[in-house]
This record gives C-alpha cells, sequence and structure tokens, in this order.
C-alpha cells in the first residue's frame, strides 16, 4: 500500500483505465443503433476483398478494414463492429496523459485530463459503430509525437509524427485540414526560438512526404478510376465541383441534402443560409456547427470548455501553457472548424475539437485547486493524508455512474439500457440457421435489415408474393425453417413512418394474418427506454422500465429453394454497393472499380496497394508504440 500512496498519479491513471474501459465497454453493449453505422457496418464486411481503395462516401478506408480484421477474427456482431472504437477510444485514455504531460510538465493536469476524458459522457457514447473517436486517437498520437520531436529537437519523432498523421488521414477525410494547427505549431516554435525550421527544413521535406505517400490511397484511386470510370468519391467531388458530370450526377445527386447540386457560394451557407434546397430552414452554417455540432457532444462540457478558454486567454502573459496552449487551440479550432462544417455538421465529426480543449479544462481546475489549497492549508493535508485521494476517486466515480450516464438521451439512449438490435442480431446468430430465410418487416430501413440479418437469407413482405412465385415454380425446394420479423413500434429505423401511412397499414395488415394463423413466437425483444418515457434510469436505484416489444420474431418450416434467395440477396444495394461486396457485375458497382492500362498506371495501382497494407499494419503498430511511450514516460 505503501507504493500506492507513493505512487498516487500511475495509480489513479491505471484505475481511470479500468474504469474507462468498462464504461466504454457498457456503452458498446447498449448504445442505440442511429442512422448511419447499420451501411458502416454491412460495408466492413469483405472489404478487404471488394477491390476498393476507398469507400465512395467516405474517401479512406482504414476504419473497414480494420473492423473487417476484427470481424474476422471474432466474428460478425455489434460488439465487433464497434470493437476499433471501444479500443482506441480506451487506449486515448493514457494518450491524452502523455500529450497533456508533454505540452504542460505538469502531472496533476495530464491525470484530470485524462479522468475527464475517461468519464465525461460525451466521449463515452461515442463509443460506437462510428470512424470519429477512433480518429480523435491517431489525431493525438500525431500531435503528441511532434510535441515530442519539437522539444526534444529530435528528427526521429518528427518523422514518427508524420506517419502517423498520414495514417490518420485514412481514417477520416476531415484530417488534412489540421494541417493548419499541425504547421502552425511547428511554426509558433520556430518563432518562439525553441525550434529551429531552417536547420530541420530536409527534416520538413521528408515529413510532407510521408504523409502524402500515407495518403495515396485516396489521391489514386480518384485518378484512376475518374480516368478509367469519369467517376471521384463523393467528397472529392464536393471539394472540386469542375469534375461532375452526368455520372456522377446520378450517383450522388441524392446524397446528404443536396451537396453536390449546391450552387450558393460558401460564406452565403456559412453567415446566412445553410439549407439552400429547404425553403423551411435558414439558420446558417456557422449557427448549427456552434449550437447543434459541438454543443451536442455535451453542453455542460461545451460551456464549461468557453469558460477555460477565456480564463486561458486571461492568464496569457502571466502563464507559458496557457499562451502556448491558446494559441495551438485557436490554430486547431477556428480555420478547421470552418472547413469541416461546410462540409457536413453531425456532431460526431466535432468530438475531437471537445477532446482537445480538455487540456484548458485541467488547467483551471489544477489553477482552482492550488488557490485552494494556499487559501486553506489543512485541505493539502487532508487529501495527502493516507489514502484520501482514493476516496475522493471512487466518489467521483459514484457520480458518473450514478448520475452523468443515468441520463436518457434520444441521440445515444440509456447507458443501462441493451439497445434491442444487439439482441436481435445475438438471437440470430445463436438461433437462426445459415441454411434459414428471413422475411423482415418493410418498416425496418434497408441497410438496418442489411446489417441485422448479414450471413443470411433474407428478404422484404412486399417481395414475399413474387418470390413464392418463383420458389413455386423449382423442383429443388426443400423444408427449411422460415423467421418472419416484425417491427412492433411501426418504425425501425426509417425516422418517421407519418410519411408513408400506406406502408404502414399493409405491413399491419400482414402481420395480423400471421397471428390469426397461430404461428408460434420465438422471441419478443424489448424495446429500449426513450427519452419521451423517461429522462433518467439507472438499474439500482430506479424501478426497471418496461416498454413492451421492439421486435417480434415468428417460426414457421417451409419448402423453399435457397438458389432463389441467393439470387435475391445478390440484387441487393446499400449506398451503392452490393451488400457484402457478394456482386462484383452489379451496374453500380462498376462505376467504383477499375483495370488500369499501361505500364505507368499498373505501377501506380501496386505501389498504393502497399501503401494500402502498410497503413493498415501501422494502426496495429501505433498500440505497440503508445504502449513503449506509457513505458518509458509514466
Amino acid at each position: 500500500m505503501k507504493y500506492v500512496k507513493e505512487n498516487k498519479i500511475s495509480v489513479l491513471l491505471f484505475l481511470t483505465i479500468i474504469f474507462g474501459f468498462v464504461f466504454r465497454l457498457i456503452n458498446v453493449h447498449t448504445r442505440i443503433l442511429l442512422g448511419d453505422p447499420p451501411h458502416f457496418c454491412l460495408e466492413a464486411q469483405n472489404f478487404l476483398n471488394s477491390g476498393l481503395l476507398v469507400i465512395w462516401d467516405q474517401s479512406g478506408y482504414l476504419w473497414y478494414a480494420v473492423t473487417n480484421i476484427f470481424y474476422n477474427l471474432f466474428g460478425i456482431s455489434q460488439f465487433t463492429c464497434r470493437f476499433s472504437s471501444l479500443l482506441f477510444a480506451t487506449l486515448t485514455i493514457p494518450l491524452i496523459y502523455l500529450f497533456v504531460l508533454e505540452f504542460s510538465g505538469n502531472k496533476r493536469m495530464a491525470i484530470i485530463s485524462a479522468i475527464i476524458y475517461a468519464f465525461a459522457p460525451g466521449f463515452i457514447w461515442h463509443t460506437s459503430d462510428e470512424h470519429d473517436i477512433s480518429t480523435l486517437f491517431f489525431i493525438m498520437l500525431s500531435f503528441y509525437s511532434l510535441l515530442l520531436g519539437l522539444n526534444k529537437k529530435s528528427k526521429n519523432y518528427l518523422i514518427i509524427s508524420a506517419v502517423f498523421f498520414g495514417v490518420s488521414c485514412m481514417w477520416k477525410a476531415y484530417v488534412p485540414v489540421l494541417l493548419i494547427p499541425y504547421f502552425g505549431l511547428i511554426y509558433y516554435h520556430h518563432r518562439s526560438k525553441r525550434f529551429d525550421y531552417k536547420v530541420n527544413r530536409k527534416t520538413l521535406i521528408y515529413m510532407l512526404i510521408i504523409m502524402f505517400l500515407l495518403i495515396t490511397p485516396t489521391l489514386t484511386y480518384n485518378y484512376l478510376n475518374y480516368k478509367y470510370n469519369g467517376v471521384t468519391d463523393f467528397l472529392f467531388v464536393t471539394q472540386f465541383p469542375s469534375l461532375k458530370n452526368d455520372k456522377m450526377q446520378s450517383l450522388y445527386g441524392w446524397t446528404a441534402g443536396g451537396e453536390i447540386n449546391r450552387k450558393e457560394g460558401f460564406f452565403k451557407t456559412l453567415l446566412s443560409d445553410a439549407s439552400p434546397l429547404n425553403d423551411s430552414d435558414d439558420r446558417s452554417l456557422l449557427y448549427i456547427g456552434l449550437t447543434t455540432s459541438i454543443y451536442g457532444n455535451g453542453k455542460i462540457l461545451t460551456m464549461f470548455a468557453l469558460i477555460c478558454l477565456i480564463y486561458l486567454f486571461l492568464k496569457r502573459k502571466k502563464d507559458s501553457f496557457a499562451k502556448d496552449y491558446l494559441i495551438f487551440f485557436l490554430l486547431y479550432l477556428i480555420i478547421p472548424f470552418i472547413f469541416i462544417v461546410k462540409g457536413n455538421t453531425l456532431t460526431k465529426h466535432y468530438v475531437h475539437f471537445l477532446a482537445f480543449s480538455i487540456p484548458m479544462m485541467a488547467f483551471l481546475i489544477d489553477n482552482f485547486y492550488l488557490s485552494l489549497i494556499k487559501k486553506y492549508s489543512a485541505l493539502h493535508k487532508i487529501l495527502n493524508k493516507n489514502y484520501n485521494f482514493l476516496i475522493l476517486y471512487f466518489i467521483l466515480l459514484l457520480y458518473v455512474f450514478f448520475i452523468l450516464t443515468s441520463i436518457v438521451s434520444n441521440d445515444f439512449g440509456s447507458f443501462y439500457s441493451r439497445n434491442p438490435e444487439d439482441n436481435l442480431i445475438k438471437f440470430k446468430n445463436s438461433n437462426i440457421p445459415e441454411k434459414s430465410l428471413i422475411i423482415y418487416d418493410d418498416r425496418i430501413y434497408n441497410s438496418q435489415a442489411g446489417w441485422l440479418f448479414i450471413n443470411r437469407h433474407y428478404i422484404p413482405v412486399s417481395f414475399l408474393n413474387e418470390f413464392l412465385e418463383y420458389n413455386e415454380k423449382s423442383k429443388s425446394v426443400e423444408n427449411i425453417p422460415v423467421y418472419v420479423v416484425e417491427c412492433v413500434i411501426d418504425d425501425c429505423g426509417w425516422g418517421t413512418i407519418s410519411k408513408n401511412p400506406q406502408l404502414n397499414n399493409s405491413m399491419e395488415m400482414f402481420f395480423d394474418s400471421l397471428n390469426n394463423q397461430s404461428i408460434p413466437v420465438v422471441m419478443n425483444i424489448e424495446s429500449k427506454i426513450t427519452l419521451k418515457d423517461t429522462n433518467y434510469y439507472n438499474p439500482f436505484i430506479s424501478k426497471k422500465i418496461n416498454m413492451g416489444e421492439h421486435y417480434k420474431i415468428y417460426k414457421t418450416q417451409l419448402p423453399i429453394d435457397l438458389s432463389i434467395a441467393k439470387q435475391v440477396k445478390l440484387q441487393y444495394e446499400y449506398f451503392l454497393y452490393p451488400t457484402e461486396f457478394l456482386n462484383k457485375e452489379s451496374k453500380n458497382f462498376k462505376n467504383f472499380i477499375y483495370a488500369p492500362i499501361g505500364l505507368k498506371d499498373i505501377a501506380i495501382n501496386k505501389i498504393t496497394w502497399l501503401v494500402f497494407y502498410l497503413n493498415i499494419i501501422l494502426s496495429f503498430a501505433s498500440i505497440i508504440y503508445l504502449i513503449y511511450e506509457c513505458f518509458i514516460r509514466i
């Protein structure tokens, strides 16, 4: 126990990593399934065999490649789709400690930062089937290595930093704009005579070359696919609208509010009208970005970050950290924020801005603590007496467990209530054999259906009659189990059923007929707890709330020709790609696959594929690098 008292910072960091992991593990099983993740999870299946260098709506690929590897290792489930977020979000806890320690030299600030990141609900909730929390790890790893390189005047760390910056670009397309704070930090160290970029000019050139080489999968793909198919990825054509042609118009014209058709200037949408195609919405991008995109990651945390920013500004002349971090944070925030808000205002894409505001929060808290013990010296003695620091730490844990994570959110659901989609996938994996047929309710969002029933044969109710017509003509039928899945709550992923009452009525009639035939119910999957029903839930102190069924599953036995079901599955497409990349002859998919001709194009393509796999290797090598850094610095 003497070791615990003498090494309390290390002990607190270890406990923070453990409990931070536990909270994120819970969230992996409980976070509700939102609109985008189903097709993310679906596109990760067989991605490494797809022949694609990048995904058309992402301009990157590493999340899909890494998730595909986890599928191969552990099987396909909600857990494995969210595993990269769980892994890299947990690793960010010691990483933010190292980052703040290197920036400030203050262990108290470093451990406060780690605790805030580990236990703030906004960061816990983002541990899901999304890319952004994993991307944050690689961004921070790059900036941490950059600080080491600048502070220690180490060319090796500068090169390592460039490597992980290039890797992070392939995790998420908005990362390249962070070159502004990246090289801004280098220039600031040069101006303050802590680093001479003239002496290190050759190293800086090498860093740029490394970054360029590591992002060649995106550049090569867009160059060659445009050359052979006349198609770039969506983000590329929105950044370079002169490339747009009829083919890309037909492929992307429906996406994300019609950005590809937007003719209004950027500054008009930034300051006056973010949605020129929607007459009922005249809010500006700047307003949406500030009030929804950043604020949506945590209202209290965002307001606290703003207070801390003001505090840093006031302390900039008296404290070197306040001055240095204020300049870095403003470089990180202002222009990158404006650039990202131009492309997308979804809350998840702004989590890294709030993460990099944490050191400011730690600075204010640490200064407040120092002023308290200066005024009340007895307080310092109490905190250092025996193991009182551990008592305070566990009080904080109880507060997080019983208060912060007990808040129910429309965006994230209930932290302590397992989501019904996870239950359905588990039931499917355990109880529905591969040699079977699933008939699903059309009120289940099509991408969501593809994800829920992945690796099985499935058709919507609306296609059942046509399927049975073909099936009756077949001479290769055999009796197999048939499972019928009903969306009991009437809307499973579409957002609203009120826009299509005819569909809802037809589904109700179909399932009424099933019930009248007394087909046995195999399982009722209960609904999640939602905000409209309660805004607070904790299983230890709240009465269990049963909101009824979410999905209902029926089972029967029918003579079915599964080869017809296989052919049906080959026709499914989600977000322009064939489901599980099974049908590479799909008309749409041919727009995204090219066969290079000529020595130059073949050579460029082969080299790029080497870089493609190198980025995957480096993503996993980052774990070893972080462990090494923790070993020598903590």
